[in-house]
């Protein structure tokens, strides 16, 4: 399960790396499901990155958050 806590902790770690954006992915498999950080980086697209993650058979965006 993902709380506010741990995506705060990811917002935090994204904004120190520099991140302009981070994507929260479902990952469905293995078992059991969990998300993970994406963080898209200054040049990086973000349309491109999230198309990528949707159109894997297990993984899903759930949501994106702009850092800078």
């Amino acid at each position: 399960m993902t709380t506010t806590i741990k995506i705060q902790d990811w917002i935090r770690e994204g904004t120190a790396q520099g991140a302009k954006a981070m994507l929260v992915v479902w990952d469905e498999f293995p078992t059991p499901p969990e998300a993970f950080p994406e963080f898209i980086a200054p040049g990086e697209d973000i349309t491109q990155r999230f198309t990528e993650f949707e159109s894997a058979k297990w993984q899903r965006v759930t949501a994106i958050y702009l850092l800078n």
